[in-house]
């Protein structure tokens, strides 16, 4: 056959991409049952699906037709003898051939009729999900258009019917209708006039008049009447036998050359009218079917056929629109939060690089949300997830805010450090010891500046918090330098009075008694003031020393509390992510 060209596909990996598979098969009990990996799979595809159904009478050459459509002879199965072949309903999906971007969805379905079936409602379920996922529906027969086709068309639309109470103005939720007339050997003819198929499925679908006295006329009309309302879009192939029956046998192994070549023209022709024609599958008015949005469309239904019930259409349409529209928001809150984080980098130096981020983001994801959600939202969930994306600024300007204080607070204490182990060890405890603590004190400034860049808006801020903490240990050092300084002088005082009693002791010019004593009373009183200058300033230093470590204990602890706190800020935060 000629070979349609395949584009490059990203999901070839994906076993959906590679062959046909079973989606939704009967489990226990002679029930829908769907594939988790199957359903895992299409839910990956980002595209627009236009999904080709296949359906009608088994052994109808229904999944030949789809091989066609692939590109190829073999794929979904096919069989040579009078068993049913397909069973429950099989998915592949490929790139479409001529619409860049997007995916054809290839459904096959059970074929009707069987006779070994056990459940009489199967066809029913098989033929509803067929219709229900579609935007193209291929219904698949031999022969002639005759009245027993005609009613089976009408039971399609009666499904379709049960779907909803009311029909909506816009039929573009509703797929098209494809009649495709297999071995089909008679001549089209009609009045004496050559028609074309389509002319000939629309003589077929004319009604009887009015005034027509057969008592079955009006159910004539009426079937005809619900297939032209449901199925607004028509058109209608006829494919000649392919060929001889020995080499159907083996029709997954021959060539073009070997099919009758109107039978391969006629294939062609359908083919390109598939590709170029086929519409988007719509969930709803202007809202098309991607991968996701798709497998929530099937679970619905087969949740509602498992429950007893054909789905009502529009019913099922709400409920999948709240669900799509909610999951839109779910989405749109993480973008935002992932869009966020990847255009900033936190702390953020000021509050406007925040707020336009912010504003850009919003505008984005807002954007996406609208096209997402498309006719379903009538305003509530954007309100809502306003709201929530709101929340979410919040939560990232506390971050924000947080994580720009904490690292200024912990640069702040790594710089500090060097200075506090010196306090500690009474380093500073000397004659000018204040005059050495500030040179180091400015030094750490100079150091902590040239961090502003990544320590964000709140780096000054924690500065000067850092420097108004600092006040009163600057003031203690202070106080206990000028103190230092005036024992000292005034300890330089009672040594040079000292010295001055040791040299006169020690002049060779007589003393009276009187003299010596009082010179001795003089030296003792010194020494005494000596000692007890040397005590005060002790236990000065001592009273200042054990003040400073008491600050800096206090310090300390208020450090772990906020570290707690912060801690506590970030599990919840991470919490709620999780969530």
């Amino acid at each position: 056959m000629a070979s349609t060209t395949k584009p490059a596909c990203k999901y070839e990996h994906m076993t959906v991409f590679q062959k046909p598979c079973c989606w939704i098969g009967t489990g226990r009990g002679d029930t829908l049952q769907i594939d988790q990996k199957v359903l895992q799979e299409i839910q990956c595809i980002e595209e627009e699906l236009i999904v080709v159904a296949i359906a009608g009478p088994y052994r109808t050459g229904k999944s030949f037709l789809l091989n066609r459509l692939a590109g190829c002879n073999s794929g979904f199965p096919l069989g040579s003898t009078i068993e049913s072949v397909t069973k429950g309903l099989w998915v592949w999906c490929l790139m479409h051939p001529k619409e860049n971007g997007k995916v054809m969805l290839l459904l096959d379905t059970e074929g009707l009729g069987d006779i070994k079936k056990g459940n009489p409602e199967h066809d029913v379920w098989i033929l509803t999900l067929a219709l229900l996922l579609c935007s193209t529906l291929v219904y698949n027969v031999l022969a002639v258009l005759s009245q027993d086709l005609v009613e089976k068309l009408d039971m399609v639309a009666e499904v379709a019917k049960k779907l909803a109470d009311k029909r909506s103005s816009d039929d573009s939720t509703f797929p098209d209708l494809i009649l495709s007339l297999r071995d089909f050997t008679l001549d089209l003819i009609i009045d004496g006039r050559e028609v074309t198929p389509d002319e000939y499925f629309e003589h077929s679908l004319e009604l009887r008049p009015d005034d027509d006295p057969d008592e079955n006329a009006k159910a004539y009309n009426d079937q005809r009447n619900r297939i032209k309302t449901f199925f607004p879009r028509r058109k209608c192939f006829t494919f000649d036998r392919p060929a001889r029956k020995n080499v159907l046998k083996r029709l997954s192994e021959i060539t073009d050359e070997e099919l009758d070549t109107d039978f391969v023209q006629e294939a062609v022709t359908f083919c390109e009218f598939i590709f170029e024609n086929s519409p988007v599958k719509l969930i709803d008015v202007n809202v098309a079917a991607t991968g996701r949005k798709f497998c929530d469309l099937a679970e619905s239904y087969v949740q509602s056929i498992l429950q007893g019930d054909l789905p009502k259409f529009y019913d099922t349409l709400q409920a999948l629109s709240i669900k799509e529209c909610q999951r839109a928001a779910d989405d749109s809150v993480a973008l935002y939060i992932a869009i966020m984080f990847a255009s900033i980098e936190i702390p953020t130096q000021t509050l406007g690089t925040l707020h336009a981020a912010h504003a850009k983001c919003l505008e984005e994801v807002l954007d996406i949300f609208r096209r997402r959600a498309g006719n379903n939202d009538n305003g509530e969930f954007m309100d809502k997830l306003l709201v929530r994306l709101s929340k979410e600024f919040e939560h990232i300007y506390q971050q924000n805010k947080e994580v720009s204080i904490q690292q200024s607070r912990d640069l702040l204490r790594n710089l500090y450090a060097p200075l506090a182990e010196k306090k500690f060890s009474g380093a500073y405890n000397k004659r000018s010891g204040f005059l050495e603590y500030i040179r180091d004190r400015n030094r750490m400034k100079k150091k902590y500046m040239n961090y502003l860049h990544v320590l964000g808006y709140k780096a000054i801020e924690a500065f000067q918090e850092f420097e108004k903490d600092k006040e009163n240990e600057s003031e203690m050092l202070e106080q206990m330098d000028l103190m230092i300084m005036q024992h000292a002088f005034h300890m330089e005082d009672l040594q040079e009075e000292l010295n001055r009693i040791n040299r006169q002791v020690r002049l060779p010019t007589r003393h009276s008694l009187e003299e010596e004593r009082h010179i001795q009373e003089r030296k003792k009183f010194v020494q005494r003031q000596l000692r007890e200058l040397e005590e005060k300033q002790n236990a000065e230093l001592q009273r200042i020393q054990q003040a400073l470590q008491d600050r800096c204990s206090e310090a300390l602890s208020s450090q772990k509390e906020q570290m707690h706190q912060v801690h506590e800020k970030q599990l919840e935060a991470l919490r709620k992510q999780m969530h």
